[in-house]
């Protein structure tokens, strides 16, 4: 059997955070997760992730600046942004092609989404249409 999809997770409420952890480990990903950004820094240097699922607004530095960060040093990490915001396609802009999901999350939707992810093509590999019109790649 392969190895586990490593998923970096970054969400600063603790609850959110902790059942979003569970989730991903029981359908069978490596997790690793932090209630902010600064203590998963390690990651931009080490580039030992497949996947990113980042909330974009929390206190200190934003996911999505750390998904910038991430974008330009791990290029073949899939980036997942989770957002309440209303407005997403600056954040697709910002970051090429990332996928965004809306709060709430629905978790077969992030799962779907997760269960594209190839190592050997990264972030080119997920699918091009919208999953559930919850998340879309944004522009190459």
């Amino acid at each position: 059997m392969p190895h586990a999809k490593r998923i970096l997770l970054i969400e600063d409420h603790d609850d959110t955070r902790m059942v979003m952890t569970l989730l991903l480990q029981g359908a069978g990903f490596d997790v690793a997760a932090y209630g902010r950004c600064k203590p998963a820094e390690v990651h931009l240097v080490a580039c030992d992730i497949n996947i990113a699922v980042l909330d974009v607004r929390m206190p200190e530095r934003c996911g999505d600046d750390f998904g910038k960060e991430l974008r330009t040093r791990c290029p073949q990490t899939m980036i997942v942004f989770i957002t309440g915001e209303a407005e997403i396609e600056p954040l697709k802009t910002a970051v090429p092609d990332c996928f965004v999901l809306r709060k709430p999350v629905q978790v077969n939707t992030l799962l779907k989404l997760l269960d594209c992810f190839h190592s050997d093509t990264g972030d080119a590999s997920p699918m091009d249409d919208t999953v559930g019109d919850q998340a879309g790649p944004g522009a190459m």
